[in-house]
């Protein structure tokens, strides 16, 4: 009988420790080891930065720029976000921010 109370309260701690370090483990922010020491970015930061992506830009009658595999001229929208302006080497959104081409090095 002692035996069964002890394997059961063992089993119950062993339980109650997993779920413990499963709720800090959530809990805790991950440190994304590209920034220098003590930097860390919160998840809207990494959203905002990483969501987009321009690829290329098509210089014609009409002005197109390629982010994140979609084709768009000045006025269409990517993730809520209007295009208002397509430069040579970037674009510009209705917020403000800027995307920019990024440079082919060649030998």
């Amino acid at each position: 009988m002692l035996l069964n109370i002890t394997k059961a309260s063992t089993q119950f701690a062993l339980g109650a420790a997993v779920v413990l370090m499963a709720s800090l483990v959530h809990g805790q922010a991950l440190r994304d080891p590209t920034l220098p020491a003590g930097q860390m970015m919160d998840s809207a930061e990494k959203s905002q930065q990483s969501s987009l992506v321009l690829s290329s830009i098509i210089k014609g009658s009409e002005n197109y720029a390629v982010i994140n595999n979609h084709i768009l001229k000045v006025g269409e929208r990517i993730e809520g976000l209007k295009l208002v302006h397509i430069g040579h080497k970037d674009v510009t959104f209705s917020d403000g921010r800027k995307l920019t081409l990024f440079q082919v090095i060649t030998e």
